[in-house]
């Protein structure tokens, strides 16, 4: 099952950089079906609801991504990495 979730975690961020953002979140809902505490997949999630690439791309977003339930997910369930990356994304928005 493991190997399972980390293929789907593969080709959903492929699927993002192919811009097939309904594909991407079909494929992130199948790794939560398996695994609902994945952060990885909501970070994915997040991404293709706001139609993006790279978590770097949320910096960008001209509206409170931060109260998506992805987000919310992803921080809840992420390690320091995640959770570090997204409120420096939060952040740096805000100063915008």
């Amino acid at each position: 099952m493991i190997t399972e979730i980390i293929s789907g975690l593969k080709q959903g961020y492929d699927a993002l950089q192919n811009e097939d953002f309904s594909k991407a979140t079909q494929i992130f809902e199948g790794v939560l079906k398996k695994d609902k505490k994945n952060a990885n997949a909501y970070v994915g999630k997040l991404l293709a609801e706001y139609r993006l690439k790279e978590v770097s791309d949320l910096e960008e977003v001209n509206e409170p991504f931060n109260q998506s339930e992805n987000f919310k997910n992803a921080i809840i369930y992420g390690g320091k990495d995640i959770i570090s990356a997204l409120e420096h994304c939060v952040s740096a928005a805000n100063k915008r």
